[in-house]
């Protein structure tokens, strides 16, 4: 019997018939057994720097699938879709280490749902390393309370707000955050730290909430395919623990819902239970979760 050819592409833009192909290979691989696979829609949907993707071809027909995702010039997320095939995953996983070669980046992240056992234990037996784990969790329409009119308004980050954002993601995302500011000091980070992170800072789609011309806080509203994901919620420390990030998370909500967004989603760190807490009790309930396992890239 002859054996069906087996053909691995890659390409930066998928076209209509690929992405057909992925949602149908998702179903088929993931849904079937309960799993979910971390596949970003606006990644999917359209060009997007810093994207690759790997579709192997058998007979013709879509077998595995791999989404390489970089947000720096460093580190790269890696999201495969292979089924229970060993087989096929050491092909795709051959094909993600050279393209992570090609491009340079020394590290990469691996992300896995926590119930496929299969790919799990097959990239740990090829040197894998658990990291950490994100909660992926959606918004419930149906069980969420009417809002009342928020007193925080969310308005678009603008290029003079760049330092802003910047000190933002230090406090919150770097470990630079303090439970007591310092008065009249609400971020902690160096000036010339926040210098430097703020000629790279991505304002694309931040939203900022301000008291009195001051920030408050931030959150990132990014909708694709119908889904609304929010990313990147901090609170200016000096703010925190009185109410501004439920007011925040609340405004960016009602935001998305009322510009026909049909889903709403975010993910936070496993480990996070104060944020976890506020989620919950903002009408998120938990779709899954997935773990992080780091190669090296050598």
């Amino acid at each position: 019997m002859k054996t069906a050819e087996k053909e691995i592409l890659y390409v930066e833009t998928l076209n209509k018939k690929e992405i057909e192909d992925i949602n149908n290979l998702e179903r088929s691989c993931g849904f079937k057994r309960g799993l979910y696979y971390k596949l970003d829609p606006q990644t999917l949907l359209e060009k997007a720097a810093g994207a690759h993707h790997l579709l192997c071809y058998i007979g013709g027909i879509l077998a595995g699938y791999a989404t390489l995702t970089a947000f720096d010039e460093d580190e790269t997320d890696c999201t495969v879709i292979a089924g229970e095939d060993k087989g096929l995953l050491q092909d795709m996983q051959r094909a993600v280490f050279d393209k992570v070669k090609e491009k340079g980046y020394k590290k990469l992240l691996y992300i896995v749902d926590e119930k496929d056992c299969f790919t799990a234990n097959f990239i740990k037996a090829n040197g894998a390393q658990y990291v950490f784990s994100e909660y992926r969790m959606n918004y419930n329409t149906k069980k969420a309370a009417h809002f009342e009119k928020e007193p925080i308004e969310l308005e678009d980050a603008a290029h003079c707000d760049a330092a802003a954002v910047a000190a933002l993601d230090l406090a919150s995302f770097n470990g630079a955050q303090q439970e007591t500011p310092k008065p009249g000091n609400a971020l902690q980070s160096e000036e010339c730290e926040v210098e430097e992170a703020a000629a790279t800072a991505d304002i694309t789609n931040v939203k900022l909430a301000k008291i009195g011309g001051k920030v408050v806080g931030k959150i990132r509203i990014e909708v694709a395919g119908g889904a609304a994901g929010l990313y990147g919620f901090a609170v200016n420390p000096i703010y925190r623990r009185q109410g501004y990030g439920r007011k925040i998370l609340n405004a960016a909500i009602k935001k998305t819902l009322e510009n026909g967004t049909s889903k709403v989603y975010l993910e936070v760190d496993s480990v996070n239970e104060a944020a976890v807490k506020l989620y919950k009790t903002s009408g998120f309930e938990m779709q899954n979760k997935f773990d992080y396992y780091t190669f090296p890239c050598k």
